[in-house]
């Protein structure tokens, strides 16, 4: 392979990935690992990294590298906010028929927020739909056939203490894990896509998809959330958790060809591909491209 190729590494494998093309020694080709994952992961690893001036990384968000350590940040030459498929030709999509509910779409875990999501949407009367598997349960009905069993996933034990107390099937509802045109009609119905977060969210896949379907996005404020929502416009913000229950009633008043149209124009692979190839320039040409400044 010639020394100026370049290669990509997004493997879910988190350490192992960096760790193998740094391992690959000074001869090996000049390398771009993405980074997808919370970054005050793997301290050992990300603190003490050296790759040289031949393994560089990227983030899926600015956040996100603001809480690598200094040693892996020396090595970023920036973010690529994510795409989707769905945001292509959105603004040309026909508007959705709205519902009167809104969803939280994402595996149910603590950082997700579900228990305050559903706390949220029973203080303003508003119909939730949680959409997420519980640890490996994909559907309501194999968790219940799990038995006390299930209790040992920590996720789980999340679900049945916090967050099933509030799920009675009509305001609260837990429909378990959606996906292709069930997930996508799901999400495109709901007056909101609610992401009641309490963990530096880095990447926002659901964010992105819910903007593409026409829905907007109330949230808290954290993560890569700021960047990626437009707030007032494509979705309501706050650093507060006692406001998501006003923000959540307002989202009605946003207008979903806004979040369509944002969508084609930011989240498109067509976008994400051409940050991409600058990034690859940058790696490529080492000598000529200085590291980020730690911040």
């Amino acid at each position: 392979m010639p020394a100026t190729t370049s290669i990509s590494c997004t493997t879910t494998w988190e350490a192992v990935g960096l760790a193998t093309l740094t391992a690959l020694g000074p001869d090996a080709p000049p390398a771009l690992h993405t980074l997808h994952w919370d970054l005050a992961k793997h301290p050992e690893l990300y603190g003490t990294f050296d790759g040289g001036d031949r393994v560089r990384v990227n983030g899926v968000s600015a956040a996100q590298l603001t809480r690598a350590p200094r040693a892996l940040r020396e090595h970023s030459v920036g973010h690529v906010h994510l795409s989707t498929p769905l945001a292509v030709d959105a603004h040309r999509r026909p508007p959705a028929v709205k519902g009167d509910y809104a969803v939280v779409l994402g595996r149910i875990t603590p950082g997700k927020g579900q228990d305050l999501g559903a706390r949220v949407a029973r203080r303003v009367g508003v119909p939730l739909v949680l959409a997420g598997p519980v640890g490996p349960y994909h559907r309501p009905v194999d968790l219940a056939a799990a038995g006390a069993e299930a209790r040992r996933n920590p996720d789980v034990r999340f679900f049945l203490d916090r967050v099933a107390p509030h799920v009675d099937g009509d305001l609260v509802r837990w429909v378990g894990t959606v996906a292709g045109r069930e997930r996508d009609d799901l999400v495109a119905g709901a007056r909101a896509a609610l992401f009641p977060l309490r963990w530096a969210e880095p990447g926002g896949t659901a964010v992105v998809e819910s903007l593409a379907l026409g829905t907007p996005v109330v949230s808290t404020a954290r993560g890569c959330l700021p960047e990626l929502v437009d707030h007032g416009r494509t979705g309501l913000l706050t650093a507060d958790e006692d406001e998501l229950a006003d923000l959540l009633l307002a989202a009605s008043l946003l207008d979903e060809t806004e979040c369509r149209r944002e969508a084609a124009d930011r989240f498109i692979p067509a976008t994400m591909a051409r940050r991409y190839l600058a990034l690859y320039e940058r790696v490529r040409l080492p000598a000529t491209t200085p590291r980020l400044q730690a911040a």
